[in-house]
């Protein structure tokens, strides 16, 4: 008897390992299932539960009920069976969670690139709002230049007009590549910048002649008769001592082609009317290349350099006149 109750003790410390062998799987299969497995795993340990429960009921049976060896055998062996499928049992459940964390993965991932596009549909959106805030700059500096009366005779108003054109012409074509949306408005800015450049153009902002100042326009104190005066000088002197080309400073017509020295001290000269208020006149010239009635462009040669007149060196005396009245020559040149 003593022998059949050592030999129960025995079955029972086997059965204790066994029991603490299955808590050990049952605690890993828990903390590898996640998500959707734990309900499972919830299921698979009240099973777990029910074959310690078995595992107590076959233990009490060895050790009351079973009176030969025979009948303890094939009740561990049971035991075993039990125990050997639940085994199976938890092992497929921890492979089908690393197939759902890899499902998982691949979830994050589709998430994290659904992420990114939208961040890019974002940025796209921003950049389209851009576009429209800058179209919608374009559209104001475009009402602003056409609607606004520029006077013809404003050579700085001018140039600054088309010069806002230009850049506003730019960013149109930076916000559209192909202005379709912005035709009207850019056809519009195109018909005004050419009417300002043809404005510009009868301007008198060219230089008459290469070389440099030699004398510049209103008062000089001169000697006369061995006294010092006072004495009034009407237009620009440039000087070159090698001669040279005379050009227009402006689109106009020839008005007048004076080749006799009459006494003013102008000797030969040229005159044009440029039509829009400004007359630009060209003294001490050797010869002429234009004829009065001749329509000529800013920077055409009209004349040759000499010293005809009151001259002591060959030069160019170049007069501005706006509305019949005197200007400084040197407001108007690029020296």
């Amino acid at each position: 008897m003593k022998e059949h109750s050592r030999f129960t003790d025995i079955i029972k410390d086997r059965l204790n390992s066994i029991k603490v062998a299955l808590a050990i799987l049952l605690a890993a299969g828990v903390v590898l299932c996640v998500g959707s497995l734990q309900k499972k795993l919830e299921d698979k340990k009240n099973t777990l539960s029910d074959v310690n429960s078995a595992i107590n009921e076959v233990a009490g049976k060895i050790s009351g009920e079973y009176s030969t060896s025979e009948d303890m055998v094939e009740a561990i062996e049971q035991i075993y069976d039990i125990i050997s499928e639940k085994q199976n049992e938890l092992e497929e459940l921890v492979k089908t969670n690393e197939q759902n964390r890899e499902i998982l993965n691949s979830q994050n991932e589709t998430i994290t690139s659904q992420n990114n596009t939208i961040i890019e549909y974002s940025e796209t959106i921003d950049s389209q709002a851009q576009a429209i805030e800058q179209r919608d700059e374009a559209i104001d500096e475009i009402t602003r230049i056409v609607g606004k009366d520029i006077d013809p005779i404003d050579g700085d108003a001018l140039k600054s007009a088309i010069q806002d054109i230009e850049e506003t012409e730019k960013v149109i074509v930076q916000t559209y590549k192909t202005p379709v949306q912005m035709t009207a408005y850019y056809q519009q800015l195109e018909e005004t910048k050419s009417e300002l450049t043809e404005m510009l153009s009868f301007y008198p902002d060219g230089n008459p002649a290469v070389g440099e100042i030699s004398y510049t326009f209103g008062n000089h104190y001169v000697k006369k008769n061995g006294k010092t005066v006072t004495s009034f000088h009407r237009g620009l002197d440039i000087y070159n001592k090698n001669g040279g080309a005379i050009y227009a400073t402006a689109d106009g017509t020839v008005t007048e082609v004076h080749l006799r020295d009459d006494g003013t001290g102008l000797g030969y000269y040229v005159r044009i009317d440029h039509g829009n208020g400004y007359m630009t006149l060209y003294g001490h010239v050797k010869s002429a290349t234009v004829q009065v009635g001749d329509k000529v462009e800013k920077g055409q040669q009209i004349a040759w350099m000499g010293k005809t007149g009151a001259a002591t060196g060959i030069h160019v005396h170049y007069e501005v006149y706006l509305y019949g009245k005197l200007q400084d020559p040197i407001n108007y040149v690029d020296y």
